[in-house]
């Protein structure tokens, strides 16, 4: 069977993935002791949130990345390699590289689109919300840099955070357990974008009510990342993606704060 048959093949109710039932139930056991975990080990190290950079916080975020990243390997290693074996073969690097350059400038314009839009044509209430991590990543990260002209030790643990460690558990948790879970039952147009709603719900959290500018961004970069999931093949090019969106959102603020600061 080549990889376009694979592709389209169901995922075998006898097969290594189990029955439905017993797969669901495996798949949500796997999301709720993630999600508990999480919690839990949040509230026992006081870091509600990772780009709080003061030195306890962000030495707690280290400890609950260093244990949950981990954590999140053993329980979603398996779905994401049967998730592979599902979608078929892997595309070469050369074309999935392309492919994730692709989606990422499709992102860019889209979500600037979006941002434009809301801000020059929607109603402002829509977006007046602004989440709580992202005002702590531009009062305690972007500023700091902006203004000293250098990034210190804490900076550069919270960027590590949200360029490649948050990235990373992620896409495992979203792509490789809940997409898997969505894509056995519901198949692959209605997993993409229930999947991408609840990615982007979830970074609703610490808003006072819903900033529909984020989240229509993160719906977009959630189809996008699963689009380059079904494409590639791999769940590896999925954290490529997410990684480069982190890291050059990172920078571009940076680079324009630098420029507008006097």
């Amino acid at each position: 069977m080549n990889g376009a048959d694979e592709s389209r093949a169901p995922i075998p109710a006898g097969g290594p993935i189990g029955r439905k039932s017993r797969f669901a139930l495996t798949q949500i056991a796997k999301l709720a002791t993630f999600t508990g975990l999480y919690w839990m080990l949040g509230e026992a190290l006081g870091t509600g949130n990772w780009a709080d950079i003061d030195t306890l916080k962000i030495s707690g975020n280290v400890v609950m990345l260093t244990v949950m990243l981990p954590v999140t390997y053993v329980l979603f290693r398996r779905e994401a390699r049967l998730l592979g074996k599902h979608l078929g073969e892997a595309r070469k690097w050369l074309i999935s590289i392309r492919f994730v350059i692709l989606i990422l400038l499709a992102e860019i314009l889209l979500s600037t689109a979006i941002t434009l839009s809301f801000y020059f044509w929607l109603p402002r209430h829509l977006s007046s919300a602004h989440p709580r991590t992202a005002k702590q990543i531009f009062e305690k990260v972007i500023m700091p840099i902006v203004e000293r002209g250098e990034i210190d030790f804490n900076s550069s643990l919270a960027l590590l955070i949200a360029c490649i460690a948050a990235p990373a558990m992620e896409e495992m948790v979203f792509r490789g357990g809940l997409f898997a879970l969505l894509l056995k039952f519901t198949g692959k147009l209605p997993a993409v974008f229930l999947s991408s709603l609840i990615f982007a719900g979830l970074h609703q959290i610490g808003i006072e009510r819903i900033n529909y500018m984020v989240l229509s961004v993160h719906v977009a970069s959630g189809i996008a990342l699963c689009l380059v999931l079904l494409f590639t093949r791999r769940l590896f090019w999925c954290f490529v993606l997410h990684s480069l969106w982190n890291t050059g959102i990172a920078i571009l603020a940076i680079l324009v704060l630098s420029y507008l600061v006097p």
